[in-house]
């Protein structure tokens, strides 16, 4: 039961009897700090949860803050959208370890491209098994041209590339690139 402009949280005869969980959201005029909302909003959600009314035990706002933006920044993981961009000219910082695939895409419809990275570096033993033509080695400063499906080509420049690092604090690998469509060839 909520009670508003009820100081006395009278109940209707038909429900007195029963004794409901009630919840005032009532203000106190002389009381200027009293600002009725936010506190009986809380108290309403931990009734509705199940929670008790003693808090001693509450987990602090500031703790549950950090849990809620570690649980956005994984569900962002996901997000296809953190991995595209439809500008035919950026840059961006592509963390592809956390990506569903390590795939980044940018541009749309005939102009779209896509940029595949892998962990594998340039003194990989895998490297001798790469199809000429399909794929890159790319190094820092280094200029890769690709072409897509359609024939439109973009001019791709590696600007950091990130390895792994599990000693000391960790470092999720990345590269950095800027891509940039040409318009005409």
């Amino acid at each position: 039961m909520l009670f508003k402009g009820n100081s006395g949280k009278q109940l209707p005869a038909w429900l007195a009897d029963k004794e409901p969980k009630g919840f005032p959201f009532n203000r106190d005029e002389p009381d200027v700090d009293d600002f009725p909302g936010s506190e009986q909003v809380e108290d309403l959600w931990r009734w509705v949860g199940g929670l008790p009314v003693n808090r001693d035990s509450e987990t602090p706002i500031a703790t549950l803050r950090e849990r809620a933006a570690r649980l956005e920044k994984q569900a962002l993981k996901g997000e296809p959208s953190q991995y595209r961009s439809p500008a035919l000219r950026g840059q961006t910082r592509f963390r592809f370890a956390d990506a569903p695939e390590p795939v980044f895409r940018w541009g749309l419809g005939i102009a779209e491209f896509a940029f595949e990275v892998s962990q594998c570096g340039a003194d990989s033993d895998l490297e001798q098994h790469l199809t000429p033509g399909r794929t890159v080695v790319a190094r820092v400063g280094q200029i890769v041209v690709l072409m897509n499906e359609h024939g439109r080509l973009a001019v791709v420049e590696i600007l950091d590339v990130q390895h792994e690092q599990t000693q000391g604090p960790y470092v999720a690998p990345h590269v950095t690139f800027s891509w940039r469509v040409v318009e005409t060839s």
